[in-house]
């Protein structure tokens, strides 16, 4: 693995994939939070074969890919969940600096999109959001908290 860019250094640059079909456009340093991405990212440049033109193919569906691309950005810049108690915590409120699904069924798909792409971080804020998950998770329950829920 190549080591982490710099936010806006001279090593970081805009990098453009497609998530099944849909473009999507960000930086190195960002597409590196995710060590999928990462290793995706330098596969693809020396495998023209990952590319459709300019972009880099992500076989993934890309209904959530806006959300963990969001998540990733603020990881980027320094911008984290804040604990209840900080000052932070009124300026997002509970939600976070990336508002999560409301719905059960959509917090489960986001849950196996950022599992797959390993964004733990993501994953346990997802799992916080459900009451039944949260317990899952905490009890150590294999595979996807959400379906042992």
């Amino acid at each position: 693995a190549s080591a982490p860019v710099g936010r806006h250094g001279q090593q970081d640059g805009v990098v453009h994939l497609n998530v099944g079909g849909k473009l999507f456009v960000s930086l190195r340093s960002t597409i590196q939070r995710s060590p999928v991405l990462a290793r995706t990212l330098e596969r693809a440049e020396v495998q023209d074969s990952l590319r459709v033109g300019e972009a880099i193919f992500v076989d993934r569906d890309p209904k959530h890919f806006g959300t963990l691309l969001n998540h990733m950005r603020n990881e980027a810049e320094g911008i984290v969940l804040p604990s209840p108690s900080s000052p932070s915590a009124r300026l997002f409120g509970r939600e976070g600096p990336v508002p999560l699904p409301k719905e059960a069924s959509e917090l489960r798909a986001l849950y196996v999109e950022a599992a797959h792409f390993g964004l733990e971080d993501l994953s346990s804020r997802l799992c916080s959001a459900s009451i039944l998950a949260r317990i899952m998770m905490k009890l150590h329950m294999a595979g996807n908290p959400f379906d042992a829920a």
